[in-house]
């Protein structure tokens, strides 16, 4: 499949440890296009996110812990009446100032990616096992105001 869509996001540093990070995904309704002619649109979501930095091994690490809100009846994780919520969890390490290596669980799945940091832009490589969708891999750029 192949889609285009675009988010808006902010970080708010409540400390020099700890963000909290609110992004509005897929803000004019993203469509997808499938292999097989079909098509479908994604609607609007908030996910929510706080992060704590700390040092392992003398390497910056965050810890994520991060929610989906969809206003659509899912049925995952955790569900009421029309609303969905799905929880994350994920690692990050600075193995080098504009390097890190990424680790993580989305929904079921195992997700690993390296992020890549030069002056105020962000390169990100995810890579997913999803055997329902085979393997996903997903790349995004980002740019600090």
């Amino acid at each position: 499949a192949f889609g285009f869509g675009s988010d808006i996001s902010t970080i708010f540093n409540l400390n020099s440890n700890t963000s909290f990070a609110l992004k509005f995904r897929d803000f004019f309704t993203t469509q997808i296009f499938w292999s097989n002619g079909s098509h479908e649109f994604v609607n609007p979501s908030l996910d929510a996110e706080i992060s704590r930095n700390f040092t392992v091994f003398k390497k910056t690490t965050k810890l994520f812990l991060r929610t989906e809100i969809y206003v659509e009846n899912r049925q995952t994780n955790i569900y009421v009446s029309k609303f969905s919520i799905d929880p994350h969890l994920g690692l990050s390490v600075a193995i080098h100032p504009a390097i890190e290596i990424l680790g993580g669980y989305n929904i079921n799945y195992f997700t690993a990616g390296v992020s890549y940091k030069w002056q105020k832009f962000r390169l990100n490589y995810s890579f997913e096992n999803n055997s329902n969708l085979e393997n996903s891999q997903k790349i995004s750029l980002g740019y600090t105001l």
